[in-house]
Parts: C-alpha cells; sequence; structure tokens
C-alpha cells in the first residue's frame, strides 16, 4: 500500500502541468487560459506567462504554488506605469502638493513603481470610469516601501459609485484608518448602487492632507460581478484595459489503474484566493457527478466541506446528506487528509481530526484528479494556491 499518485507544481509547457507520480501523461492535468496572466517568479519578480501556461508562483516563498485564479479586468489604462516623469501616460492628478517619481519597481523591469512625498499636502494620481449598479468593484495597490506613517486611506481611495466601502489589507478586512507597511497590498471593495463617475485615487494625501514618503505599483482595478477580493496583477497596456481569462479545465487524464475506489486517502495542502463568497472545489472523480469525493472552500467565510457521492446516492450522515462542514480560515494555507472506506470516513486538518463519519457505501470508478468540483465543464474551477496534492490506495496512510 502506497502513494499512487503525486502533483506537486515542478515541470510545465503550454497547456499542462506535470504531475510527478506515476511517471505517465495521464499524470499531467490539463490546463486552459485564453489569456496571458502574471505571475510572482522564484527571483520575486513579476513575469507574464503566455496563453495557456500554467502559473507556478513564489509569491509565498522559495516552494512555488500552482496560481489558479478567475476571469477579471484591470479597468486602468497602464496599470504598469509606463511613460516615466512625474506622471504617468494615460494617468491624471488629483492633488498636485508634493512629489511623484518614477522610479524602478521591487517586482523587477515588467513595471515602474512610483514614489510619492508631501510634508502636510496631498500628491496623488486618478483613474475614472463610470460604475455599473449592481456590479462589485475592487480597487487595489501594492506598497513597495514606506517611511514614517501613513493609513490606507491616505493612499488609496474612492469617490463615487455609490455602495459602502469595506477595506482589506493582503484579503484580510481591515478599517480605513489600517497603519500601511512595505510588502502588502490594500483594497477597497464596495458593489455599486448608481451608475455615476468613479474616481479611483492612489498616491499620498488621498482623502485629507498629509505628510510622508511612501513607494507604489501595481494599480488595479476590478470591476467583475460577484469579486469580493483582489486577484493577481493585471498588466494593462498605455490606452487600454486589460482582461484576463480564467485558468479552469485543470483535470488529469485516466488514472483509473492507480486510485482505489474502495478506500484511499486524498492528501490535499492548498489554500483559497480569498475566505467566502465562492464555492471552489479539488477533488477525484469518475468524471461525473454520481462517484465523487471533493474538499470544498466554501461561500461562507471560515467554513469548509466534505462532498461525497458513491454510486450515484448521498453518503454522509446514512446517506441523507452529500456534504458535510468544518471549520477553517480558508485563505490559510493548510493540509487537508480525507480517509474514504465504507464504514470509516474521517478529515483532518493540518494533523488534527475534525470529522468522522461510519456511513458504508460502494464508491465506484475513481479515475481522475480535478481542481474543480469533479464533473462538467464550468462553475467551480479552483480559485488559489496548490502546494501538492496526493492520493493514496489504502486508509493506512491516513
Amino acid at each position: 500500500m502506497a502513494l499512487q499518485y503525486l502533483y506537486a507544481p515542478s515541470g510545465y509547457e503550454p497547456g499542462k502541468a506535470n504531475g510527478i507520480l506515476p511517471n505517465i501523461t495521464n499524470a499531467d492535468f490539463a490546463f486552459d487560459r485564453n489569456t496571458s496572466a502574471t505571475r510572482i517568479n522564484a527571483d520575486g519578480l513579476i513575469e507574464n506567462m503566455a496563453v495557456d501556461v500554467p502559473r507556478l508562483d513564489y509569491t509565498d516563498g522559495s516552494c512555488p504554488t500552482l496560481l489558479t485564479g478567475p476571469a477579471s479586468t484591470n479597468l486602468l489604462h497602464n496599470s504598469g506605469w509606463a511613460g516615466g516623469g512625474a506622471l504617468p501616460t494615460n494617468w491624471a492628478y488629483g492633488a498636485q502638493g508634493g512629489t511623484s517619481t518614477s522610479v524602478s519597481s521591487t517586482r523587477g523591469t515588467l513595471i515602474k513603481a512610483y514614489r510619492f512625498q508631501t510634508s502636510s499636502a496631498r500628491q496623488y494620481f486618478n483613474r475614472t470610469i463610470t460604475t455599473v449598479v449592481g456590479r462589485t468593484y475592487v480597487s487595489s495597490i501594492y506598497v513597495e516601501s514606506i517611511t514614517g506613517s501613513s493609513q490606507l486611506k491616505h493612499i488609496l481611495y474612492r469617490i463615487g459609485g455609490g455602495g459602502t466601502n469595506v477595506f482589506k489589507k493582503d484579503g484580510v478586512v481591515v478599517t480605513e484608518n489600517e497603519p500601511v507597511v512595505a510588502g502588502s497590498f490594500y483594497s477597497i471593495i464596495f458593489t455599486s448602487n448608481i451608475a455615476e463617475t468613479l474616481i479611483y485615487r492612489v498616491g499620498l494625501g488621498a482623502i485629507a492632507n498629509v505628510t510622508g514618503d511612501v513607494t507604489l505599483s501595481q494599480p488595479q482595478l476590478e470591476g467583475d460581478v460577484g469579486f469580493l477580493h483582489r486577484t493577481s496583477f493585471i498588466l494593462s497596456p498605455v490606452g487600454a484595459t486589460q482582461s484576463r481569462s480564467r485558468d479552469w479545465g485543470v483535470i488529469s487524464g485516466d488514472l483509473s489503474s492507480y486510485i482505489n475506489s474502495s478506500e484511499g486517502v486524498l492528501e490535499i495542502r492548498a489554500k483559497a484566493l480569498f475566505d467566502g463568497g465562492r464555492d471552489v472545489r479539488i477533488g477525484i472523480s469518475d468524471g461525473s457527478a454520481d462517484n465523487r469525493i471533493n474538499l470544498s472552500w466554501r461561500e461562507v467565510a471560515n467554513r469548509m466541506s466534505i462532498f461525497m457521492k458513491a454510486n450515484g446516492g448521498d453518503v454522509l450522515d446514512g446517506g441523507t446528506v452529500g456534504f458535510k462542514n468544518f471549520t477553517h480560515d480558508q485563505t490559510e494555507m493548510a493540509t487537508f487528509k480525507i480517509k474514504w472506506k465504507s464504514g470509516d470516513i474521517q478529515v483532518k486538518l493540518n494533523g488534527e481530526v475534525v470529522l468522522t463519519q461510519a456511513d458504508t457505501f460502494t464508491m465506484l470508478g475513481l479515475n481522475q484528479v480535478w481542481l474543480g468540483k469533479g464533473y462538467g465543464s464550468s462553475g467551480s474551477s479552483f480559485e488559489g494556491k496548490v502546494e501538492y496534492i496526493k492520493v493514496y490506495d489504502s486508509v493506512d496512510d491516513f
């Protein structure tokens, strides 16, 4: 009894993320994304990956993760701040009471950063769009360096569009008074309740006079319905917005010779891009809704679930429900282990048992690993970062 399947981010090519074990083509993930997309490479620099090329992202450290995300659009022109001088091309001043200087970015040569300095004044840039009623917008900026003290509302703000602001630092809800530190993304999320001009402000003194020195980069304004979080940086050209397609269709080939439908352990180390708002999954299945085991990051914050179907029927609670919940911060990288065997179902979170079921079932034909719900061609595509996926052929490996 042993490890039968292993995916860890390593080799890749257009349309494929290479599996490690077994050493066959079917262990590779198919991969589909209709546009280019950025990642942070091993040197800590922004790199644009071509159409259908998987993103092995090093944002979280020296070990890469497979980054998969949703479709989105950066509504800001020239998000790389090209043009030089005190004001980048396509941008306008909101106020000029200090200095703004184009400088090299810590994230490499693909983009520029801007250093803003004021002395009891305001120095910031503007971009404007017209909001759509009912659409959720996410504005964000990255802090490369800072001298002195500033708050979120000093470096990033929006005017117009209606709705209520939700402020976040690196995806965690904070207040507009959150102190700014280097190496973090700050964002504002709101759902528009009126069609009017939205002014994206970034710099120093975005809402009031301040004294400070801060260097910013990667301005982004996303406007896709339902988004409650900032996605990865989208590099837009001078004079235009830029869209990114979702990463999806991430599925292995036929692994029926390696997955034991009767019993086994599915081990996943991963995190979501968000804490609540969507239902995204990783799991194994027979390619249909009838036989599958899914780990799900749920729509509700801090909620996870195990989903099980066997031979077309619900499994859990004596065959009466298809899923069971447990608690976890979805944005935290964690190790999940799911043991399946008739009469013996358990889930571990970071080594601790968090769910136990004694239901009997007959699972048939498990043969694929998915970053998604495990059946169909759309919906529930995983949005997050995967460090590895393992499948064992015996519950002895739990």
